[in-house]
């Protein structure tokens, strides 16, 4: 398999086939490649500014390096979010949004939804995005380790299933247009049985649904009919992968013969695409969208199921508030299908309850078994039983960090831990009566201490990363110092040279130097013509000719 991005190429084959080297030696003498790399576990490979790891049998693509080197946009003290956007302030912030967008499209996704939005802000002269693309920076580089793993979750290519996530979110956009969100698994086909299955991402994308709708019910339609398109897509592309021979018409009957999953977690999208006759929707195109819809569900021979919100993958590609509970389902690595026969829906479940369902769904056992302990914990505060509960509940914490010790559960149970024994102390104190006005403002400290715990290490990698740009800023200042000191040793040899030779300069040459200079901040020359083509798109300074030298009367 061949991978091509403008003049760079991604190989994949069987190593030990003598026709795959026999067809990388030809590829090799029809071209002239100006770097060839071949990736194994101790070097790994660049491709298109990210990564590409080979790790215990899997193949890990990260960005973390390429976020590290996004620039945040400067903001000036005392500038008003409401005010509108200048100029010069636009073209940073489409800079800052296309660095953004690459990575979100090429092996982040949880980076794409935010970028779709806020690029609808841009658009919309919205000073607060400066603000808000800087933040949605800030969560990239908090999050920039989590990469993209392809593993084997199946032994048989015949076992394994595709699963399309869809979700729409209505009227988030800015100018009150709906957005609109896929995410496409491979995976085990135990999974249409409830079992827990790791899977590899295939196919994401986050975008603005191009039609006004009038209920949600809309937008998620819009979403699924463009989701179905991607998974007929993908689906024909991996038949044609597994059979070459066939043509498209044939791989487009042996659709049927292979299941794919489609995942919703709109009800009302679910009942009336299972409903014997649509016309009944009050609203027409929505009622064609569902007959289109059920079509190419038919096609591809797909399943139709409904999950709840925390359950739905595809929900971070629609909402920027989503986005790291997205990362957070990433991580776990696993995914599982859950039928719920009393549809309740995730707004009637309390916080705790969303999160403890979406980490069991999407984690692994130890995370699972790490939350629902933790939760125990925060219900086990109370000193009614003389504190019995309060250190059984210890040892039990204690076990559970045990076994969660190599994964990140240990930090929300002792997260939890921390909680419950500030509620404990301060619940004690204050049924006692034992405590003064002094330590009650101590305990209700605490209690802040507590609610704090949870953005001290945003603040932290905050000022880290505070700390770096200031450093990437002084480094960028010395190479225009060093551009600007090399620029002017340049005009003082030039002057030298005049006084070795004993002459006068000529007029033209005198012309030339009694033109102002102008330099670019990274510039490698000097320019004396304001509308020289190098200087559209960037701003230069001005430095006047000395009058001494070149006889200047003005």
């Amino acid at each position: 398999m061949v991978i091509i991005h403008v003049d760079d190429l991604l190989i994949a084959g069987r190593h030990q086939s003598q026709g795959f080297q026999a067809m990388l030696k030809e590829l090799k003498s029809a071209f002239d490649f100006g770097k060839w790399d071949v990736l194994n576990e101790k070097k790994p490979l660049t491709y298109c500014g990210g990564q590409v790891f080979l790790q215990s049998g899997e193949i890990v693509l990260s960005y973390e390096q390429y976020i590290k080197k996004i620039l945040p946009i400067t903001i000036p003290k005392g500038r008003k979010s409401e005010s509108p956007l200048t100029d010069y302030e636009k073209t940073k912030a489409r800079g800052l949004l296309g660095a953004i967008q690459w990575p979100g499209a090429q092996g982040v996704p949880a980076l794409l939804a935010s970028a779709s939005i806020q690029a609808s802000e841009i658009a919309s002269n919205k000073g607060e995005s400066l603000t808000n693309l800087n933040k949605t920076l800030r969560f990239a580089k908090a999050n920039s380790e989590v990469a993209l793993r392809m593993t084997k979750h199946v032994e048989k290519i015949d076992d394994g299933i595709l699963v399309v996530f869809v979700d729409a979110a209505f009227g988030v956009r800015t100018d009150n247009a709906s957005q609109g969100g896929y995410l496409i698994v491979h995976t085990h086909k135990d999974i249409l049985d409830g079992k827990k299955c790791k899977y590899s991402v295939t196919s994401w994308k986050s975008f603005k649904l191009q039609r006004v709708v009038r209920s949600s019910l809309g937008a998620e339609a819009q979403a699924m009919a463009a989701a179905m398109e991607e998974l007929y897509f993908v689906k024909l592309f991996m038949v044609m992968l597994l059979h070459p021979g066939l043509s498209v018409r044939q791989g487009q009957e042996e659709l049927k013969k292979r299941p794919s999953v489609v995942v919703t977690d709109c009800r009302a999208l679910y009942d009336a695409l299972n409903r014997a006759n649509v016309a009944t929707t009050q609203d027409k195109r929505v009622a064609i969208e569902c007959l289109v819809i059920g079509s190419m569900i038919k096609e591809t021979g797909s399943i139709l199921r409904w999950v709840s919100s925390e359950r739905q993958l595809a929900d971070g590609l629609t909402k920027v508030t989503a986005r790291q509970d997205f990362v957070e389902q990433l991580k776990g690595g696993y995914i599982q299908l859950i039928f719920d026969p009393d549809f309740t829906a995730a707004k009637k479940k309390t916080a705790e309850e969303r999160k403890r369902s979406m980490l069991a769904t999407t984690s692994n056992i130890a995370w699972a078994t790490a939350t629902s302990v933790a939760t125990g914990l925060q219900g086990c505060d109370s000193a009614e039983d003389g504190g019995e509960t309060l250190w059984m509940s210890f040892l039990m914490a204690l076990m559970v960090i045990g076994a969660t010790m190599c994964t990140g559960g240990v930090v929300y149970v002792v997260k939890k831990i921390y909680g419950m024994i500030v509620n404990w102390i301060y619940k004690n104190k204050k049924e006692t009566g034992s405590q003064t006005p002094e330590e009650w403002d101590d305990y209700a400290t605490a209690e802040r201490c507590r609610d704090s715990a949870d953005r001290w290490s945003y603040m932290h990698s905050e000022e880290v990363e505070r700390r770096e740009h200031l450093e990437r800023v002084l480094e960028e200042r010395g190479q225009h110092i060093d551009v600007l000191v090399e620029t002017i040793s340049d005009l003082n040899n030039t002057i030298q040279s005049f006084h070795e030779r004993g002459t006068q300069p000529t007029e033209e040459e005198l012309t030339l130097f009694r033109h102002d200079v102008l330099i670019t901040r990274y510039g490698m020359v000097w320019h004396i013509n304001p509308e020289c083509g190098h200087l559209r798109h960037t701003t230069a300074q001005t430095y006047r000719p000395c009058i001494n030298c070149v006889g200047r009367q003005d």
